[in-house]
């Protein structure tokens, strides 16, 4: 079972995992475009580290409805079962190809967008589903932009 502030320990987790995943990439990658992408891609994720630690913040002294929190966590623990979207057993450096690392990249993209769809349907608060919505976007734009990169498309605009 997750408490509210499990689920947010969890969002920043898996950002400061994206984060780090995307700087030691681009210390094995030779194309300076593929480069700028990625540290972009670490910006963003640093971004969305400091929503969900305002979240968790603006947390510290209210008491969440336990029938809410209770059904939220059932709801997380059924969609997440084992899943920890780590990207830690990742080793950049080994990877043997641009594609290796954008499919990795474009999966834990992908699944951090189902994450955070999920959680903006259990959220009924306004400013917290803004702040969600904008994070998917920003998540769709990074598969759209990695996919990209890996069909040979110009990235210079996504960015």
């Amino acid at each position: 079972m997750f408490s509210l502030e499990e689920i947010l320990d969890l969002g920043i987790r898996i950002e400061r995992n994206g984060e780090k995943f995307y700087r030691e990439a681009v210390e094995h990658v030779a194309l300076e475009d593929l480069k700028v992408l990625l540290k972009r891609l670490a910006d963003d994720e640093v971004e969305h580290v400091e929503f969900f630690t305002r979240k968790k913040q603006a947390l510290k002294g209210k008491a969440a409805a336990p029938e809410m929190e209770k059904a939220a966590s059932e709801i997380l623990q059924g969609i997440l079962g084992d899943q920890t979207f780590s990207l830690k057993e990742a080793n950049p450096g080994e990877l043997k190809t641009i594609d290796e690392l954008l499919d990795l990249a474009i999966e834990f993209e992908k699944d951090t967008l189902l994450f955070y769809e999920m959680l903006g349907s259990l959220s009924t608060e306004e400013d917290t589903l803004k702040g969600l919505q904008g994070i998917i976007q920003e998540e769709k734009r990074h598969v759209e932009v990695l996919q990209g990169f890996k069909d040979g498309r110009s990235i210079r605009n996504a960015l």
